[in-house]
């Protein structure tokens, strides 16, 4: 170690209430800094685990794969994990109003995996137990129970035309070709899955994958969660494309029976189209540069003053032979020194401070969130620390690079002088009004006079003052709005039953009127104490025949309502949400 650095050492021992004062500056920057990249970061997996509860861990599937090749996809290197769904086939379905129920095979990592959410019972233990949808069960007298065992008609839906029918509406003329039966027993009822869509005709059917289901025949829904998520397009099209998945000469590009949980790679940061990775770390990263900004504005105060105590003490280096270079090393030492001792301490601050706020704003999201048992939770990420230190030097830098440029300009005569300390000021530039005395006493004036006289010296204090007031600001600004757009998003609207009907462009004076008759009648029954609307808008449009792919030209040529152009319409359909 240098006689410089000895010196600068000496001189923060002996200064301790400039020193600590110094580190407390640097530690709150480090905690701030560290607190918004953690709460980023937290909420974000946090966004992350609402969606997987809501749409599944999975990331890419592959859709009715045949049986020779699941081989391939279970082995891929690619992938880390891998969740089969077999196809076991349409039923009749004797006991409800859909005519139908779809039957799906998932093995164990399916089951865990692919957001089944159980409402009564259990998830299938074995191929002869089945989880049921909800939307099964009517109300109606003859419906099972969970417990009851029931034996279903299997088969395939055949339209008129000879086409195999899965989720298009029932048509005229269909017939349903039975194959088989098979008997289960219901073991859960279980929210709506993500095969069964509410247009669908039929209802979800979900049981255990067993080698016996198996067939030569067999179609699968391979779900799959890969290594490189952000290569996942690329990869999965890849991988299509070497199995031969339903490739389409006629087709412009190939066209792969791949579906996308584009939920989930939202917020793995993967080709978000909402733009919410983009809008959070946007608006931490604003926060964060203000934050350094006042940061610098204030650490740079306190290097200033110590430059301006230690003048005498450059000087006199300078003139036993010491370079501008090695003065100016000096103080950028000091900010090294003060760097090592309050980063780590502020980054441990940040973390603990924005782990007690998460705790306090998770049990707030409890009591506004209607549904799932989601909870904000602190998460550290060590490339998130790694740039909150980074970031933390680069303060610390900026902040000690200007008072060591103008510490290793000082020569020696102007430090015995000290001609920069002591200055003659004009009598007119300090005087103050008169009112000033009378409002604020004399304290108030000599206060202004001293102001006057050395702008230079408050200029800092009030940009500090004023970055502070917008970081406030902006991190209330923020706080409101994400919970705003939260509510919107996760929080259910309030309300006991809701009564829908439709509304068309062209419907006549008397439907409007009965319509309003009817609202009249609700808004004066006693017993309704709130009615909200909600509005959504259906428009028909035509699409030019040259837009339209080839396949389904060809596919339609001989239909000439197809192409011929509908009239225009517009179905406003009105929700009366009655509490």
């Amino acid at each position: 170690m240098n006689i410089l650095k000895k010196l600068t050492l000496k001189y923060l021992k002996q200064n301790k209430k400039r020193t600590i004062v110094t580190i407390i500056g640097i530690i709150l920057s480090g905690a701030m800094i560290s607190a918004v990249a953690t709460l980023a970061v937290s909420f974000q997996q946090f966004m992350l685990k609402v969606e997987i509860a809501n749409s599944g861990n999975w990331e890419a599937m592959y859709e009715n794969v045949e049986q020779d090749k699941v081989k391939y996809l279970e082995d891929n290197v690619k992938f880390s994990e891998v969740m089969k769904m077999l196809q076991i086939g349409m039923a009749q379905n004797p006991y409800s109003d859909e005519h139908f129920l779809y039957i799906k095979a998932y093995d164990e990592k399916a089951l865990e995996n692919m957001a089944l959410t159980v409402e009564r019972g259990r998830l299938p233990q074995n191929n002869k137990e089945i989880c049921i949808s909800a939307s099964f069960f009517d109300g109606n007298d003859n419906e099972p129970k969970i417990g009851d065992t029931i034996t279903l008609s299997m088969g395939n839906r055949i339209s008129s035309d000879g086409y195999e029918l899965i989720s298009a509406p029932e048509e005229e003329g269909e017939t349903f070709n039975v194959t088989g039966q098979k008997t289960y027993t219901i073991c859960g009822i279980i929210s709506r899955p993500d095969f069964e869509k509410s247009s669908d005709p039929f209802n979800g059917g979900v049981t255990l994958l067993d080698s016996s289901d198996i067939s030569e025949n067999s179609k699968w829904d391979v779900a799959v969660n890969v290594k490189r998520v952000h290569s996942i397009y690329e990869d999965s099209e890849e991988i299509a494309e070497n199995l031969g998945l339903y490739p389409d000469t006629n087709a412009e590009e190939n066209v792969y029976p791949i579906t996308y949980n584009t939920s989930v790679l939202l917020y793995k940061g993967v080709n978000g189209t909402n733009g919410f990775n983009e809008m959070l770390y946007s608006v931490c990263g604003i926060l964060i540069l203000i934050i350094m900004v006042g940061s610098i504005m204030v650490i740079y105060n306190s290097f200033a003053i110590s430059v301006q105590e230690r003048k005498k003490q450059f000087g006199m280096l300078s003139s036993v032979g010491a370079t501008k270079k090695q003065i100016q090393k000096s103080v950028l030492y000091e900010g090294f020194v003060l760097g090592c001792i309050g980063i780590p301490i502020g980054i441990l601050a940040g973390i603990g401070g924005i782990g007690i706020t998460i705790r306090i704003v998770g049990e707030l999201l409890k009591s506004i969130i209607n549904q799932g048992n989601w909870t904000l939770e602190l998460v550290i990420s060590w490339p998130t620390i790694v740039i909150a230190i980074i970031l933390m030097a680069l303060t610390i830098y900026f902040s000690v690079r200007l008072p060591a440029k103008r510490a290793s300009k000082i020569t020696p005569i102007e430090a015995i002088r000290q001609t920069d300390d002591i200055k003659e000021v004009n009598r007119k530039k300090i005087q103050t009004p008169k009112w000033i005395r009378k409002v604020f006493g004399i304290e108030g004036e000599l206060a202004l006079k001293n102001l006057k006289r050395s702008r230079k010296r408050y200029r800092t204090t009030v940009i500090s003052l004023i970055i502070s007031i917008v970081l406030y600001v902006s991190v209330s600004g923020f706080v409101g709005y994400l919970f705003t757009g939260f509510n919107s998003m996760y929080v259910n609207p309030e309300y006991d039953y809701i009564i829908p009907y439709s509304l068309y462009s062209d419907a006549d004076t008397v439907e409007k009127e009965q319509i309003q008759n009817f609202e009249q009648e609700i808004k004066q029954t006693e017993r309704i104490e709130k009615i909200s609307y909600l509005y959504k808008y259906i428009t028909t449009a035509t699409i030019p025949k040259e837009k339209i792919d080839p396949r389904l030209q060809e596919e339609f040529s001989n239909d000439a309502n197809f192409f011929s152009p509908p009239k225009m319409k517009t179905v406003l359909i009105k929700y009366l949400l009655i509490s």
